[in-house]
């Protein structure tokens, strides 16, 4: 029983009644009951229209529900009444990542970095500001808020592999193998960090995974994602003692059993490059007078992009780091934004980002309004650029679908292409664990489709060579360049007509970070025992080896 005193005043009777509708719509929602979360939420502002919190859970049951522009006004509200809200503030930036508008992600970002401190977020929040640093290349600033988030939640082994992660990226290897290490000590089923540590460092006799990967191997057999990471972690470790036979083994057990998952044909794939040269003039037409437009855009007396294109596993990163060593040359890294804004401007209705339909569609886009969209996608990166740049690197390998459309769109730019022994290429793709999700790697996952896709790869690069005027384009030989360094960099420095900088050469001295596959490989200085690797596994490789035979692409 209420004394008289202690007798709610009606606001306050309003504000149990709502707090309460929010725990149940809360509650719904964590149960994946979306109609009765909403309800709630609905009746939660009823009682309090400008309920922030209402609002926010609001948004989350749209995000869940892949309603995005409904969660983006919704989360703008949350944000506005409540800017320092580091819950809501996070939220909104993760969804400006989930659609690409990279440059709104960071200044939400940014905001939430000058209005709160560090020590103000829960392990949480700091731990996916981390993320959503990283997400935007900003891997140095990501570092304290991974620190933080494990400091606060040690035992947490998401964060603690999140912040192995990002010590891998800056180059820190000593730290980051000891978080992995960490992890698969207290946590033996956390799959995730065998991998990192047989890249990190070399297995010998005397210290290596394999027992302990075998010993929770059977425990994900049901899980494709699980077995694929431990079997190539299995792979690594047994080349790594020489034992290429078991190596290869491991990596088709591991890449068999993903496949069976995937409703995939390499005839996917091909229509794509065949499309692609469908969009593009004859060969006996090159791109040049009335097929290029100079545009109108306020970049035009800003740096100039340069686009290295090639497979993954060509040595584009290798290439990458002595270019961005130029004291003229910034790199942005493997950045998506250009084939989102063919797809963006394309408008084509399919949820992938490269497809027939928009690569058709594409053909007819208008030069000036591609370079503005890029340009604008890319705002957060080229704000930052120093006076001194005049070319900015954009390192995306699979832009080789679109070389045409770079050559009409900026009839500065320079295209780099980076071609390498197609069998090294074969072998590195197979062997090569691409983020899982992302089905333009597909492919990788059967050493025959590996060859087939490098087959129509080099024949869309002879027709880009045949077709892009020779100023704009370039190849780079990846054997040429590991054999003779200086000849070659200075060739490409000529070409962007750029005086020659020795420490160029220097590239293992370069302090950016490296999220591609070849972090640890890059930050050593250049070695030569990469060249005909495949050599070690050619009974293993005849199948893709007779493809590539028959395509005249092997010179054995």
């Amino acid at each position: 029983m209420f004394t008289l005193n202690e007798l709610p005043t009606p606001l306050s009777m309003s504000a149990l009644i709502t707090q309460q509708l929010l725990e149940n719509a809360e509650q719904a929602l964590h149960e994946k009951d979306y109609r009765l979360a909403h309800e709630l939420c609905l009746k939660a502002l009823k009682q309090d229209s400008n309920n922030s919190q209402a609002h926010f859970l609001l948004a989350m049951n749209a995000m869940e529900r892949r309603e995005f522009k409904k969660a983006k006004t919704l989360l703008t509200v949350a944000c506005r009444n409540h800017p320092n809200n580091a819950d809501y503030a996070l939220q909104l930036a993760r969804l400006y990542t989930l659609l690409n508008l990279n440059t709104d992600a960071k200044a939400v970002c940014q905001t939430l970095i000058q209005n709160v401190s560090l020590n103000d977020l829960n392990g949480w929040q700091s731990d996916t500001l981390g993320v959503l640093l990283s997400r935007l290349n900003q891997h140095n600033e990501a570092h304290p808020y991974f620190f933080h988030a494990v400091t606060m939640c040690p035992e947490n082994s998401e964060y603690r592999y999140n912040l192995g992660s990002n010590e891998r990226f800056l180059g820190n290897f000593n730290s980051a193998i000891h978080h992995f290490q960490h992890i698969i000590e207290h946590t033996p089923t956390f799959y995730k960090a065998y991998l990192p540590i047989t890249e990190l460092r070399k297995a010998t006799q005397d210290n290596h995974l394999i027992d302990k990967i075998q010993c929770v191997l059977p425990s994900f057999e049901t899980s494709s994602d699980a077995h694929l990471h431990l079997c190539h972690s299995l792979a690594r470790e047994f080349e790594a003692l020489h034992q290429f036979s078991k190596a290869f083994y491991w990596w088709k057990t591991g890449n068999d059993e993903k496949r069976k998952t995937l409703p995939y044909h390499i005839h996917q794939d091909i229509a794509l490059f065949n499309a692609v040269k469908k969009r593009t003039p004859s060969l006996m037409t090159p791109i040049s007078g009335s097929h290029l437009v100079k545009t109108s855009s306020p970049q035009n007396n800003g740096p100039i992009p340069l686009f290295i294109i090639g497979l993954p596993r060509s040595g584009t990163t290798l290439l990458e780091r002595m270019l961005s060593n130029h004291e003229r040359i910034e790199s942005f890294g493997e950045l998506q934004d250009f084939p989102i804004a063919v797809k963006t401007l394309s408008q084509t209705p399919s949820s992938v980002v490269m497809d027939e339909a928009t690569i058709f569609a594409s053909q007819s886009l208008p030069p000036e309004k591609l370079r503005n969209e890029y340009y604008r996608r890319i705002q957060h990166h080229i704000s930052n650029l120093p006076p001194s740049c005049q070319y900015f690197i954009d390192k995306l390998p699979l832009n080789f679908f679109n070389a045409d459309l770079i050559a009409k769109t900026w009839p500065e730019a320079k295209i780099l292409i980076m071609l390498r022994d197609p069998l090294d290429v074969c072998l590195g793709n197979f062997k090569q664990l691409f983020s899982v999700n992302f089905s333009y790697y597909n492919y990788s996952y059967d050493i025959t489709d590996c060859a087939k896709y490098i087959t129509a790869f080099r024949d869309l690069i002879s027709h880009w060579q045949n077709i892009i005027p020779e100023h704009q384009v370039t190849t780079i030989e990846y054997e040429n360049l590991v054999q003779a360094p200086e000849k070659h960099i200075k060739a490409i420095t000529q070409f962007l007509q750029l005086p020659w900088q020795e420490q160029c050469l220097d590239f293992e001295k370069n302090q950016q970070p490296v999220s591609t596959a070849s972090a640890v490989q890059v930050r050593k200085p250049l070695y030569k025992n990469a060249i005909r690797a495949w050599k070690k596994y050619s009974n293993e490789l005849k199948p893709a080896i007779n493809i590539l035979n028959n395509a005249k692409l092997t010179q054995q």
